[in-house]
């Protein structure tokens, strides 16, 4: 199936699920960013229409762009007050829009993991338009690195999937935060946008703060999660 016929396929299944209003604003919340910034990031793209060179790409899920309203209403719930202060870390970044998304917190240091090299480029591309539309300057790196294999900064405070990879993948990298955490003792929070892997964060002991298996849009089968490895109120809906 191609790349546009799989989502318009995907608005007819939602228009049946969902309804016209709910599936209007579901188009719109995914398209009106690119309308306002000239960029791409809509869309959805098998891995097998990628040049990926990796062990794991077996374990990787196709390219979508976080839902935007999903996204801000999840980062509204993080707890923090000074972005400022912190670096924002996206697994499986795509063509950039969680960091796009991100730039709007005011995050000191926006970073992007990517094992696609057509999706880096096309990512470069997007911030680069993104910049430039909204006379702004961010503090944007992209890694072209498998993330099972990418060794965690110590000031990456904020993490975010949009269930990137599967189970597997998933587990290394929670390994490698957990390593990168007994080096550089601090709070972290890692939000998870259609979490089908609820219970691997749970099993490793991270706190939950917030567990919404639904939301408006009527989204995402997965649900949304947010943790952290610090004691908190546990949030369940």
């Amino acid at each position: 199936m191609s790349i546009s016929r799989s989502y318009f396929y995907r608005i007819a299944i939602s228009l049946k699920d969902r309804g016209v209003v709910r599936t209007a604003k579901l188009v719109y919340a995914e398209r009106a960013f690119d309308w306002r910034h000239g960029t791409d990031t809509a869309g959805i793209v098998d891995l097998h229409e990628l040049g990926i060179d990796s062990a794991n790409k077996g374990d990787g899920g196709r390219y979508e762009g976080a839902n935007p309203v999903v996204f801000h209403l999840m980062m509204q719930q993080i707890p923090i007050h000074d972005f400022c202060e912190r670096t924002f870390l996206d697994f499986g970044c795509g063509k950039g829009l969680a960091m796009m998304l991100a730039s709007q917190y005011g995050f000191r240091k926006i970073i992007g993991v990517e094992f696609s090299r057509n999706l880096c480029d096309i990512c470069l591309r997007n911030l680069k338009k993104y910049q430039r539309s909204t006379c702004t300057v961010n503090n944007f790196e992209i890694v072209h690195a498998d993330a099972a294999e990418y060794q965690i900064p110590p000031e990456a405070t904020v993490f975010f999937f949009f269930n990137p990879f599967g189970s597997s993948v998933l587990a290394r990298v929670l390994h490698n935060i957990e390593t990168s955490l007994a080096q550089a003792p601090r709070q972290i929070w890692i939000a998870y946008e259609n979490a089908l892997h609820h219970d691997i964060f749970v099993a490793r002991g991270f706190r939950v703060i917030l567990r919404q298996t639904q939301n408006s849009l009527r989204i995402y089968p997965g649900g949304s999660s947010i943790y952290t490895n610090a004691i908190s109120n546990s949030i369940q809906d």
